[in-house]
């Protein structure tokens, strides 16, 4: 019996969780130095007594996103890989294969059901590997396993082909930087009624903790495009602090740019989601082929 060596697969793997790490931390220095920030200007809408926070001066941003783009491609490449080198290993325990379907040898992702069972190297596997590996299919949706991706839904077997294929065929992965981490000038005024002065002390009134209160400023995100662009609103304020009544404020604040793919998904989120579903399946499978004794040890 021919065993299944899954080292390479899972080389693979480890080699893209280390390359998401180093990604991580690029973006991390890159936007930590507030040189580095989108500007805020303020303007009150007389009609809504909102001040409309846009942005109004925007860093040259176009070397951090290639670098950004190279490592996601980097990273979905090795995920791809990671499933690809367990298929080989897989196809090669079955039996011989012809030329031609060693080069067709992948891990199949579909969502279609049709276009699954119709693939030709179906033969290529044990049944029993061929029926789990149709358990990971995005055509079957959640098939009982949790995720709390949020969203419409997109399965992560999906979304790392069409990483992987635009990256590889087409061009650089389409990275976004949005506006959802910002800071701005004060907008409230006054003290929460919870918020109380005793004998010179500030300390918490327990009894009014559920009173309204009359300061607040519920952000106001109906409008905002969420992208980091000359003239992109961010957000909009009812303000009560002592900027309430200024019509125009140029410095109003700043926005440490998010990174995000297309659709706005947050980038580091949707790789790991991704690179979480990679290592169930090589785990599962290792448990499967430990089991029946035909893992390599």
């Amino acid at each position: 019996m021919t065993k299944v060596d899954l080292a390479s697969g899972k080389a693979k793997l480890r080699w893209a969780r280390e390359h998401r790490d180093r990604l991580h931390g690029y973006i991390d220095k890159a936007f930590k130095d507030p040189t580095a920030w989108a500007l805020l200007s303020a303007d009150l809408e007389p009609d809504t007594g909102e001040h409309i926070f846009r942005i109004t001066a925007v860093p040259d941003y176009s070397t951090v996103i290639e670098a950004i783009s190279l490592h996601v491609g980097d990273i979905v490449h090795g995920l791809r890989g990671a499933l690809d080198h367990l298929a080989w290993q897989l196809a090669c325990a079955h039996g011989p294969m012809t030329e031609q379907q060693e080069r067709a040898i992948q891990f199949p992702i579909h969502d279609d059901p049709a276009k699954f069972r119709g693939n030709r190297t179906a033969g290529c596997y044990e049944p029993a590997d061929w029926a789990r590996v149709e358990t990971y299919q995005p055509f079957l949706g959640l098939n009982g396993r949790s995720d709390s991706y949020s969203g419409a839904y997109v399965h992560q077997l999906a979304h790392l082909q069409e990483l992987s294929n635009t990256d590889k065929h087409r061009q650089l992965s389409l990275v976004l930087l949005t506006s959802s981490r910002f800071s701005t000038i004060p907008v409230e005024g006054g003290h929460p009624p919870w918020l109380v002065k005793r004998a010179g002390q500030w300390t918490m009134d327990v009894e009014k903790i559920n009173e309204p209160n009359p300061y607040a400023a519920p952000p106001n995100f109906d409008h905002t495009s969420y992208l980091v662009e000359i003239g992109a609103e961010v957000v909009r304020y009812r303000m009560t602090s002592e900027h309430a009544q200024r019509v125009s404020i140029e410095e109003a604040g700043a926005v440490m740019p998010s990174v995000a793919l297309v659709e706005r998904r947050p980038l580091m989120a949707t790789l790991d989601r991704i690179a979480d579903y990679v290592e169930l399946v090589l785990g599962e499978f290792e448990d499967e082929l430990r089991q029946s004794g035909r893992l390599a040890s």
